[in-house]
């Protein structure tokens, strides 16, 4: 059974459930993978890397004792045939525990633009909010 934050770098399995609300309609979908944990550049920086059923994401993590926040990534959704992108908010932490790590990631489409290969800027209109809840484990 490991320490809180110590041997945290390695693979982890991955559940949980990623939660979408859309115009105020809410749905929900559960979420499986790796975790992928790498030493930072000190001690309180750790390097995560998901892989899961709906798709990669990679954040840097900041860490005080054995509770960590997620810096501003940029995040996307898939709904339907569109794809919206929006960056994780100041929301997005989480805890590490005795023999897992939980936490959770926050994105909100709104007011978020991406600029194409041929430089159109792409604006959203729809409000777009993007819940993740993670539980990892050795």
């Amino acid at each position: 059974m490991m320490q809180p934050m110590q041997g945290l770098t390695g693979d982890y399995r991955l559940t949980g459930t990623a939660s979408y609300t859309i115009e105020g309609a809410i749905s929900s979908e559960p979420v499986s993978g790796t975790l992928s944990i790498f030493a930072g550049s000190s001690p309180q920086y750790y390097y995560f890397l998901e892989r899961t059923n709906k798709g990669r994401i990679g954040f840097l993590t900041t860490h005080t004792n054995t509770r960590f926040s997620i810096e501003s990534v940029q995040d996307y959704t898939r709904v339907g045939s569109a794809t919206y992108f929006g960056y994780l908010d100041n929301n997005s932490q989480g805890t590490v525990e005795n023999d897992s790590i939980v936490y959770d990631r926050y994105a909100d489409t709104e007011n978020v633009g991406i600029t194409s290969p041929t430089g159109e800027r792409i604006t959203f209109s729809k409000k777009i909010r993007k819940h993740v809840h993670l539980v990892a484990t050795r």
